[in-house]
């Protein structure tokens, strides 16, 4: 599998989101526009906002999701780790729609204590949202 980004420090985040869905897929970081049958291309754009626009292309059929969520970031830190979840989400989702028949009942969540998410989303967005997106 060929996977394209504009963010190749996110690269083995993105592997781990990869193989959720396709667990012994190789994946090759190229950016030279060299044919592959099955390609993932995740962009990240910051602007008043973080949105990652995803494209999977396997074979003859294509996926397209976006993903957005507010820039709320007050150090280097925060908005380094609310750009690689806005990307992981957009990966998530867009294989979620090429492979439909996965279950994956904990989402998107790789390398990560859920726990510690859920406190910075109520410390961020309280109770009632945190929860919210965590459901979502």
């Amino acid at each position: 599998m060929r996977l394209i980004t504009n963010r190749e420090e996110f690269y083995n985040d993105i592997c781990e989101e990869i193989r959720l869905f396709v667990p012994r897929a190789a994946i090759r970081m190229d950016n030279d526009g060299e044919d592959d049958s099955t390609e993932l291309e995740l962009m990240l754009y910051e602007e008043d906002e973080f949105r990652t626009e995803a494209v999977f292309k396997c074979g003859e059929n294509r996926f397209e999701y976006t993903h957005s969520t507010e820039l709320k970031a007050d150090s280097e830190i925060i908005k380094k780790r609310y750009s690689k979840r806005c990307m992981k989400a957009a990966c998530f989702r867009v294989l979620r729609m090429a492979y439909p028949e996965k279950l994956i009942p904990w989402g998107s969540l790789t390398g990560i204590r859920p726990t510690r998410l859920l406190r910075e989303l109520i410390d961020t967005e309280g109770d009632a949202e945190a929860a919210r997106l965590m459901l979502e």
